[in-house]
């Protein structure tokens, strides 16, 4: 059985329970307001039934042997996304985000309540407000979904160095990660991608891995499509997990063809004229770690950079705590995508990416120095993102002498 599939009736239970809450609530308000043989009642029945296709049409796919079917099904395919994809996600997300708000949403009807007492209808206003409510967090579920999904923001940090010299103020660094290319991530996105990183005319371009999600015919596509930035001083790349399992040497091969010095386990010193960057790139992948002593041997190349930058895939905690004291200023990764769907944001964020790493998104600052995990621009497991838009980070180097 596809791991997909497993993973998808893993959590089907839980999925079930989930809807099971907010349907119950919808139909419930709906009957008090239009009776028990309403039209919204049996619209909700059959909107919900809707959402829970996916796991159905997986499991009978694979029981009749349709591989490839399931493989179009898996792997993106814009009839299928549209007819049960999109809107299983959909309805996951806003099933998630409903039983926080109703919660709250019964906290605060029952202080409403204990006021009111005297006035009539109260389970009528409670009732329509219920629906109110989930509609409007409905209508914000598909909207941010779409913003998300379609969007990448760019975010921006500055380093102040002691020794960085006045005449390469403003070097700037931009850092990407899992671009992700598959069925759903094709040429045109990436395109965007590619053009907003040429817009923002970087010195130093770093890529910290997943040049693809999967299949080795989209690997040539994706690393022709990243060869089209530029940067000044160049483009440095390391391996990703979805690289890694896929074909590392056709992924480095395609990289390099497209301009990309490729760094494993590696240190390199880039001159700049006045200063030099001390760059280490090493791969952190589930199937191939890195340990802090390795690290460290790796960190001794270089000494006397003013900046040293390490690049890294998976943000492990041990390594990232680690390299302020080898002295790296700059440490950059992905892996996270942001948490790619981030439930409950709002309040407390929820999201698988927060249980593997300690840190998951955005910049931190660590004993000095600048941890940079970029959300990346692709899609893995869910097609979808939702408060956790793709980005592109622009780290800035400053000279403490041209500082005010």
């Amino acid at each position: 059985m596809p791991w997909i599939l497993r993973m998808l009736l893993f959590i089907v239970p839980a999925i079930l329970l989930l809807h099971a809450v907010s349907f119950l609530r919808m139909r419930g308000a709906a009957r008090r307001l239009w009776g028990p043989q309403s039209a919204m009642a049996r619209v909700l029945k059959w909107l919900y039934l809707w959402w829970l296709a996916l796991p159905v049409v997986l499991l009978l796919l694979y029981l009749l042997g349709l591989k490839d079917a399931q493989r179009t099904l898996f792997y993106g395919h814009a009839f299928w996304d549209w007819l049960v994809v999109y809107p299983f996600w959909f309805g996951l997300i806003f099933s998630v985000e409903f039983l926080l708000i109703i919660l709250i949403f019964e906290a605060v009807w029952f202080g409403i309540k204990r006021i009111a007492r005297r006035f009539h209808r109260m389970d009528r206003v409670k009732a329509a407000s219920l629906l109110g409510m989930s509609l409007g967090l409905m209508l914000y579920v598909a909207t941010t979904v779409v913003v998300d999904t379609q969007n990448q923001i760019i975010q921006q940090q500055t380093v102040d160095l002691a020794d960085w010299p006045a005449s390469l103020d403003g070097f700037r660094i931009v850092h990407i990660s899992d671009v992700q290319g598959d069925n759903r991530t094709g040429p045109h996105r990436m395109q965007r991608y590619v053009d907003a990183i040429n817009a923002l005319e970087p010195d130093l371009l770093l890529f910290t891995g997943d040049l693809i999600t999967r299949g080795r015919e989209h690997v040539p596509v994706a690393a022709s499509v990243l060869g089209k930035t530029r940067a000044r001083y160049g483009r440095l790349a390391c391996m990703g997990d979805h690289d890694f399992w896929t074909d590392p040497v056709l992924v480095r091969r395609e990289l390099e063809k497209n301009g990309f010095l490729f760094l494993e386990d590696t240190t390199i010193v880039l001159p700049l004229g006045e200063a030099s960057l001390h760059i280490t790139g090493i791969t952190e992948i589930y199937r191939k770690r890195t340990d802090v002593a390795s690290l460290q041997k790796l960190a001794t190349n270089g000494i006397g950079s003013p900046v040293r930058i390490l690049m890294l895939h998976q943000p492990t905690e041990a390594l990232v705590r680690a390299a302020p004291a080898l002295g790296y200023n700059l440490i950059a990764a992905g892996h996270t995508h942001g948490g790619q769907v981030v439930l409950w944001n709002w309040l407390w964020p929820l999201t698988p990416g927060r249980w593997e790493n300690g840190f998951w998104r955005g910049f931190h600052w660590l004993d000095g120095a600048l941890l940079s995990i970029n959300s990346g621009l692709g899609l893995t497991f869910a097609p979808v993102r939702y408060q956790a838009p793709a980005n592109i980070h622009v780290i800035e180097l400053r000279s403490m002498a041209s500082t005010p």
